[in-house]
């Protein structure tokens, strides 16, 4: 009976090991964001070490940002990439921000998917836009551009790899 036990923990710590391993988030600073488009450029943004803010008072800015994947195999829609954007606003326009996955490589892959999504307010003066899983192959680059009206900062952003990042770690 002790062994059977014993073999069920094992059993138990081996999948939640192997869960647990497949579950790769990262918080990322937008420190690494830059001016996007020819209307927005260094001198209209504010990077810190806090967000990225829009210094004007009338115009909209656009920003680009990375997302470093380090997944070693494909996404599915199920184990694929999610991804939650925060932002600072007291403002009334309107923030939107588009993931993209992918890109055109000479008719090689199927190009670039992109989905926008309009920040809601989430508490106080926080806002949040929520990216759902995402499906892609672990070669294909992955980027976020935003439309920031004025004042207004991205703050942060989240997102998670649900796949394997080294499914074969070498022997000790």
């Amino acid at each position: 009976m002790s062994k059977s036990i014993s073999r069920l923990a094992a059993a138990v710590i081996t999948l939640t090991v192997s869960q647990a391993a497949l579950a790769d988030s990262k918080t990322v600073g937008p420190s690494q964001c830059q001016p996007y488009g020819q209307s927005s450029s260094y001198d209209t943004l504010a990077i810190r070490a806090d967000g990225v803010q829009n210094k004007t008072t009338n115009t909209n800015k656009y920003v680009i940002c990375p997302l470093d994947r380090d997944a070693e195999s494909s996404w599915t829609a199920e184990n694929g990439m999610g991804m939650i954007v925060y932002f600072v606003y007291t403002g009334n326009g309107t923030i939107q921000c588009t993931l993209t996955v992918g890109t055109d490589v000479a008719g090689v892959d199927d190009g670039p998917v992109a989905v926008s999504a309009n920040a809601v307010p989430y508490v106080g003066n926080l806002w949040a836009i929520q990216f759902e899983e995402r499906a892609g192959e672990s070669f294909q680059p992955a980027t976020m551009t935003c439309r920031l009206p004025p004042q207004a900062k991205l703050s942060f952003y989240q997102y998670s790899e649900d796949t394997a990042t080294n499914p074969a770690p070498p022997a000790p």
